[in-house]
């Protein structure tokens, strides 16, 4: 007579699902402290593994990476260029991404946030990236990648001319000014300038005009 062993697997608990769940916990845990995470003040190997992960993650088109997740409607993929975002608040923290080989995966970092450009076209853009997406989370995205853009060509110039390259990148950023201007005129023909210039000034900008005027600058910047 056989009796079942201990240690077999007799329960729905799975290694795999196990393993998601401690990237996804991973992953949030890092988007809530990648603004204050200075790379040089920890050792380096554990860095250049963090970034290569974050890199893999931010640019791997699986569709277990971009679909969003079973418990939020955000992706492995956004919250790793989340965090990338967030630590490219500090300079420094640049120069370390930059630097972490293969560069392969920044020119293909690139090209991701240059799609997040495109609001318009969600469902037909060049990727994927956008299926399943509703409308504010493309705007947030766009401005993940304005705010990563601004901060990679901020540390080095030369990464300017690579995203210059990218096909419908300087069309995109017109783009955004023009949907900025174009939004702004049509609440001044129908509240008037001074509403305008009192809803610059406080938070409910970013709801109305789906931007704000430090976004743009950091667009302009780019």
């Amino acid at each position: 007579m056989e009796y079942p062993n201990e240690n077999q697997n007799t329960s729905s608990f799975s290694l795999s699902e196990c393993l998601v769940n401690i990237r996804e916990n991973t992953l949030v845990t890092l988007t809530n402290i990648a603004s204050v995470l200075i790379f040089d003040t920890y050792d380096s190997y554990l860095i250049n593994q963090l970034i290569n992960g974050l890199l893999y993650w931010s640019t791997c088109y699986s569709n277990e990476i971009i679909d969003s997740l079973q418990s939020s409607y955000i992706s492995i993929q956004h919250l790793s260029i989340e965090i990338l975002t967030k630590l490219s608040v500090h300079d420094m923290n640049m120069d370390f991404i930059l630097a972490t080989p293969s560069f392969y995966c920044i020119i293909s970092l690139f090209h991701i946030l240059t799609n997040w450009l495109n609001v318009d076209n969600m469902n037909n853009n060049i990727s994927n990236s956008y299926i399943n997406l509703t409308r504010s989370q493309a705007y947030i995205q766009r401005e993940f990648a304005i705010v990563l853009l601004n901060a990679l060509i901020r540390c080095d110039s030369n990464v300017a001319h690579i995203i210059a390259h990218i096909p419908y990148t300087i069309s995109l950023l017109i783009n955004f000014l023009e949907d900025y201007e174009k939004k702004t005129l049509e609440l001044i023909t129908r509240y008037g300038s001074d509403y305008v210039l009192n809803l610059i000034n406080n938070q409910e900008t970013e709801q109305i005009l789906f931007t704000t005027n430090d976004m743009c600058n950091n667009m302009c910047n780019i």
